[in-house]
């Protein structure tokens, strides 16, 4: 997301304001009423310099052009003026050319704001949580986008990142459970053939014997926590990833049945990253709980 430092260009165009104001009042004393010398020096190199800097984050090049022009005549001025006032009304010249330049970069861009309530949501690397960001790495990106698309209230492309980040945590639950297959790899495979090879190891190791385990305890809590992921994969598929994924005219979103959705996905990878990680596997049978 391209993030715009509006209060930085705030706070330059008061201090141009100010001093074109101080301008306007020496004018009208001619001359006699004293000048800052301070502000007309730090508008004409540090504020002038910061507008340029501002500009080209921003991407405002008529504004960039204009600021160079206005330094570089400033520049010359200042080495060729014999007294206060010469610099003083060139200066005041090339604010207003700077002022108007920016203003029109302005004019032609829309603005998005965020509202008070998403504003967590911006640019965030670990929205849902560290050991979610360091478990399902390969999610990362669409998770950030969730929050994105979010904060700037595209509900149903927010929907979209967080099935794309719940199947990257599919695939690694597959991994874990040794999932494989003669004719391609996993992440060739559709969500419903991951999910049916899950539940049939899913019923083998309800099937095992509990000997192969430290405790009954022990199996009945791997059971659990398979059986209940494999059940929320299942939900989310029907619930959502199906109807996101084609066009359908219900296929929408609004901000709160997103959010809504976004939380739910938090809670389970959350959940699911206490046991499960892109990097690393869990034995095919339990030792701990």
């Amino acid at each position: 997301m391209k993030r715009f430092k509006l209060w930085e260009l705030f706070e330059l165009l008061r201090r141009f304001d100010h001093v074109q104001h101080e301008f306007e009042l020496w004018r009208k004393a001619k001359g006699r009423q004293g000048i800052g010398v301070k502000s007309v020096k730090e508008v004409a190199t540090q504020d002038l310099e910061k507008a340029k800097n501002l500009s080209e984050e921003a991407g405002y090049w008529q504004a960039v052009m204009v600021i160079g022009l206005a330094q570089t005549h400033l520049g010359r001025k200042a080495n060729e003026a014999g007294k206060q006032g010469v610099l003083l009304e060139v200066v005041e010249s090339e604010l207003r050319h700077v002022v108007e330049a920016l203003m029109a970069d302005l004019a032609q861009r829309s603005f998005i704001q965020i509202e008070l309530d998403r504003a967590e949501f911006v640019d965030q690397d670990a929205l849902f949580g560290s050991t979610v960001q360091q478990n399902f790495p390969t999610a990362g990106k669409d998770i950030k986008e969730a929050g994105n698309c979010l904060a700037v209230e595209c509900s149903t492309a927010a929907v979209f990142h967080l099935m794309r980040a719940v199947e990257f945590a599919l695939r690694a639950l597959a991994t874990d459970r040794q999932v494989s297959y003669a004719n391609g790899a996993l992440d060739t495979k559709q969500w419903g053939d991951l999910v049916t090879a899950l539940e049939s190891k899913v019923a083998d190791l309800r099937k095992a014997d509990t000997s192969l385990l430290p405790s009954s305890a022990i199996k009945n809590a791997q059971v659990h926590f398979y059986h209940e992921a494999m059940l929320e994969f299942r939900s989310f598929n029907e619930a959502w990833r199906r109807h996101i994924s084609h066009a359908r005219e219900n296929a929408f979103y609004d901000r709160y049945q997103a959010f809504s959705i976004a939380d739910h996905t938090r809670s389970f990878m959350q959940h699911l990253a206490t046991k499960i990680s892109e990097t690393s596997t869990t034995p095919l049978y339990w030792t701990s709980i």
